[in-house]
């Protein structure tokens, strides 16, 4: 997340076997509550979409720190296939949280982000986290032992690349809400589509699935934000995942798509600054 609100450049971060994600850092602009605010987003993503959400949390006195994960924004997006599975992605993310965690931190997460964040915590036997309080997840998948690979991501990247307008479209089509603000969507459809297809296709042919009893185990209070109108993530899976979770509670937002941070970021600030119950 680069701009004034985020105090400067991204932080190039070299984690285990030389791999490298960009952390971008803001400091409170109030005075300093003690909680550190962690924003990760989903397959395809950037830490500068939460630039609409940030300033209102440094303002409230909180740090706030977004990752570029591996192969995103402006981190390196190295071709070796197995960069981008689901474990490593988690480990990257528990390693930015020993790190950088504060006193206190609080998880927001976003799409396939949000699977990252249960996988994290649903982890038995490692090195424990820095105190977490609670956890903000938006459109999240639902629980499933086994996830299905779209046949179209078993298919060559240069196939892939010939095949990016249709991608493109039925993307387009899926992720947003009939009420989003068409610049907003011709915008970030624009920086999508720069997305490499090599990392896109490494990323969902090696996609983290959490089953029931895994998610069972996470025992953090969790507040869900589903968008009615998701075509990706579809509301009734969130709903699937809220009765999994042992404390979590769901709120599904009407005329509202898979890009709740970028649709409906004030309902992303209310929940992120509001009291766990």
């Amino acid at each position: 997340m680069t701009g004034p609100a985020m105090n400067g450049p991204g932080l190039l971060q070299t984690l285990r076997q030389g791999r490298q994600v960009v952390l971008h850092v803001g400091e409170p602009t109030a005075a300093p509550s003690g909680l550190s605010v962690w924003l990760i987003h989903g397959a395809g993503g950037r830490a500068a979409q939460w630039q609409g959400i940030a300033p209102a949390l440094q303002a409230a006195g909180h740090r706030v720190l977004a990752l570029d994960a591996v192969g995103h924004g402006d981190s390196p997006a190295p071709r070796r296939f197995a960069h981008y599975a689901g474990p490593e992605l988690v480990a990257d993310l528990r390693e930015l949280l020993a790190r950088h965690g504060g006193a206190r931190n609080r998880l927001v997460a976003h799409s396939y982000g949000c699977s990252q964040v249960l996988a994290l915590l649903s982890q038995a036997g490692v090195a424990p986290l820095p105190p977490i309080d609670r956890l903000l997840l938006l459109a999240p998948a639902g629980p499933e032992r086994r996830r299905r690979t779209p046949w179209i991501f078993w298919l060559p990247v240069p196939v892939l690349e010939w095949l990016r307008p249709q991608l493109s479209a039925g993307f387009h089509a899926a992720a947003w809400g009939d009420a989003a603000d068409a610049a907003l969507v011709a915008r970030e459809t624009a920086i999508s589509d720069r997305n490499p297809l090599h990392v896109i296709k490494a990323l969902f042919r090696q996609r983290l699935a959490l089953d029931a009893p895994a998610l069972q185990t996470v025992h953090w209070p969790v507040q869900i934000l589903a968008g009615a109108q998701d075509g990706l993530t579809p509301a009734a899976g969130a709903q699937a995942l809220a009765a999994t979770l042992p404390r979590a509670r769901i709120e599904v937002l009407l005329r509202t798509g898979h890009q709740i941070l970028l649709e409906r970021p004030q309902q992303v600030i209310d929940a992120i600054l509001g009291p766990a119950d």
